[in-house]
């Protein structure tokens, strides 16, 4: 079988980096190999090569031109399943095609609300994965488990979106406070720029036309002003692996609920997760903290300060125990692997 990928985002079909996170590209490289052992291959969408392709998958929402000229050359050329995979959050791109769900073979929704959608035509419910093998996990252990001296960073770049499902303005608002306190880090682009949000109305207008653009700029550089910032790192990872606390901030808290690598990341280098997102049934409470809009970030600094060296040794113990049981079986590369190639087998 020979399946096509077409994405609004750029597709790699390989290395670990997806081109914004440095291991965003593993479930896609999982996926690639757990294809090939059931004659399953995978490439880029070639609407000139329409015909050789026996399935394609629109990875989040497309423009609205592509999705017509796919179903014009469905009619005329040749007809092909169509799948949708909603795996990125629908902060900047709603999904309006959803609302003809009849122009897809198959939903595929990336979420935790497995009851939400259960017995629902055509829609699959499927999380997206953020943890390795155990075997990985056990090679890692002496990362998770080491002591580090310094006290909390966050690791991202800066942006703001309108939407009140969005978590980017309580973040840069959080943040702000944060930076205030000198063992707190901030890494990441954009924090010294004025950012307009990402779903700004008639936002590829606006870019377009510079005293427009100015004029946005200038309101938003009064609310959200430059922070103060220690820029890029060449590894996400291994900068975490640094500090005792990593701040991990779901981008996105709203129907369907999700749960990105946001939680994971600084657990799979012994960081403790500073927590702002949805409730996970399978992640135990004690292997991370966890806040919310309420949360005053001058106490939470003297939280972070006042846990002892033998309790962080405890919550990196339990962290570990916690990658390498089956509770986190379902956000491994594999899982997700396998989740999407019976998919498309069945």
């Amino acid at each position: 079988m020979l399946v096509a990928l077409k994405d609004y985002y750029p597709i790699y079909l390989e290395g670990e980096s997806d081109g914004i996170r440095e291991n965003g590209n593993l479930e896609l490289i999982e996926l690639i190999k757990k294809g090939k052992e059931k004659n399953i291959y995978f490439e880029i969408y070639n609407k000139k090569m329409h015909k050789k392709y026996d399935l394609v998958i629109f990875c989040n929402e497309q423009r609205l031109n592509v999705i017509i000229g796919f179903l014009l050359r469905n009619l005329f050329v040749k007809k092909i399943k169509l799948f949708y995979m909603a795996d990125e959050t629908p902060i900047s791109r709603p999904r309006y095609s959803l609302i003809f769900p009849q122009i897809y073979n198959k939903i595929l929704i990336n979420s935790i609300d497995f009851e939400k959608y259960n017995g629902k035509d055509n829609y699959i419910i499927y999380t997206s994965a953020s943890i390795p093998d155990k075997k990985e996990i056990l090679k890692n252990k002496s990362i998770i488990l080491k002591n580090r001296k310094n006290l909390l960073c966050y690791i991202g770049a800066n942006k703001l979106c309108l939407n009140k499902k969005s978590t980017y303005i309580f973040r840069n608002k959080f943040i702000r406070l944060l930076s205030k306190h000198k063992n707190f880090s901030l890494y990441g682009k954009f924090w010294d720029e004025v950012k307009i949000p990402i779903d700004f109305p008639f936002l590829s207008v606006v870019i377009r036309i510079k005293f427009l653009k100015n004029f946005v700029k200038k309101i938003y550089r009064k609310r959200y002003p430059a922070i103060q910032n220690k820029g890029s790192v060449e590894s996400k990872l291994e900068t975490m692996s640094k500090y005792k606390f990593s701040l991990a901030i779901e981008p996105f808290i709203g129907e369907p609920r999700m749960v990105l690598e946001k939680i994971f990341d600084p657990m799979l280098v012994g960081s403790i997760p500073i927590y702002y997102g949805n409730k996970i049934k399978e992640i135990p409470d004690d292997v991370y903290i966890r806040i919310n809009q309420e949360t005053n970030a001058d106490e939470l600094i003297d939280l972070l300060e006042s846990i002892t060296d033998e309790d962080l040794i405890k919550y990196r113990e339990r962290i570990f125990e916690f990658l390498i049981s089956d509770k986190a079986r379902k956000f491994r590369f594999s899982y997700f692997a396998n989740q999407i190639i019976n998919t498309l087998i069945d």
